[in-house]
């Protein structure tokens, strides 16, 4: 019944035809959509409806006709998306979607097709990725042009990213859902907060302890290293230095004040007048006024 000037809608009534095999309605000037009970002839080979002027979508039915192997749709105002169900199509050879206005994305089950040997789905209005494996990997680039927001090495463009929505929270959202969210976030918050201020404050506290032992230890060790001189007076007007047991410091003594003395200072500076060192400090000898010798 090709190329005729039939019109008007394709009765519901072709789906008694229970062994039709060969559906041609094509270059006719049929509207309207396309039968559901397209998918109650379980003998359909070949259903061609091209160049009609069929405004519909492609009816999920279509999946139960298992014998189909051509299927042909071209030139039409055919809208919405290709179903899923065509993969249950496991004869289905070639399929001509050209020239429509078909949207949405190509199911990932097509690949499954394994007898596909043609898939013409040009100059329509479909987006998304192509099926990855079978037929689609070799897929010949004009059987897919003029899909301007289509992806894939067919049409040499690569599919964006698809990045997770992030979560909106509305503050005004009666939904107890949405409300136990926020709470839950907020409590967590001050959770972490007071874990993080605890967690500056003993570090702090570490910080600055260790900055005062290490003070303190610089101290002592400084006054170990140089300690003040000390003077100590007794009755006569000698003095001398007694070295401590650190060679490069020690401290100034009076001497006793005996008489028998000449010169206590004199013995002090002269290295060669030291006799020892002990508990109180160095041993010197010096002269005494008798001309005898006195430690």
């Amino acid at each position: 019944m090709a190329k005729n000037e039939f019109f008007g809608s394709i009765p519901a009534s072709i789906g008694q035809l229970k062994t039709l095999i060969v559906l041609d309605l094509s270059e006719n000037q049929l509207n309207g959509s396309i039968p559901l009970e397209i998918g109650g002839l379980p003998s359909l080979n070949v259903l061609s409806l091209e160049y009609n002027s069929l405004v519909c979508t492609i009816p999920l039915s279509i999946g139960n006709c298992p014998s189909m192997m051509s299927l042909s749709l071209a030139h039409n105002e055919i809208t919405g998306s290709i179903p899923a169900s065509l993969a249950k199509l496991p004869y289905l050879k070639n399929v001509d979607f050209s020239f429509n206005k078909l949207t949405g994305a190509l199911p990932k089950q097509l690949a499954n097709l394994v007898n596909l040997q043609s898939f013409n789905i040009s100059h329509n209005q479909l987006q998304g990725e192509l099926p990855n494996g079978g037929f689609f990997n070799t897929i010949a680039p004009s059987s897919v042009s003029d899909n301007p927001s289509l992806c894939g090495a067919a049409v040499n463009r690569t599919c964006p990213t698809v990045l997770p929505k992030p979560l909106v929270l509305n503050p005004n959202s009666t939904d107890a859902t949405q409300e136990t969210i926020p709470q839950n976030f907020n409590r967590g918050k001050k959770i972490l907060s007071i874990s993080a201020l605890i967690a500056i404050g003993a570090a702090a506290a570490i910080v600055i302890g260790v900055i005062a032992i290490t003070v303190l230890n610089l101290r002592v060790h400084a006054s170990t290293a140089n300690p003040p001189m000390a003077f100590t007076f007794s009755g006569g007007d000698d003095f001398s230095q007694s070295a401590s047991s650190n060679g490069d410091s020690g401290k100034l003594v009076m001497f006793s004040g005996d008489p028998g003395f000449s010169t206590g200072t004199h013995a002090l500076l002269n290295k060669d007048c030291e006799l020892g060192r002990g508990g109180f400090g160095a041993v010197y000898r010096t002269m005494l006024k008798t001309g005898a010798l006195s430690p």
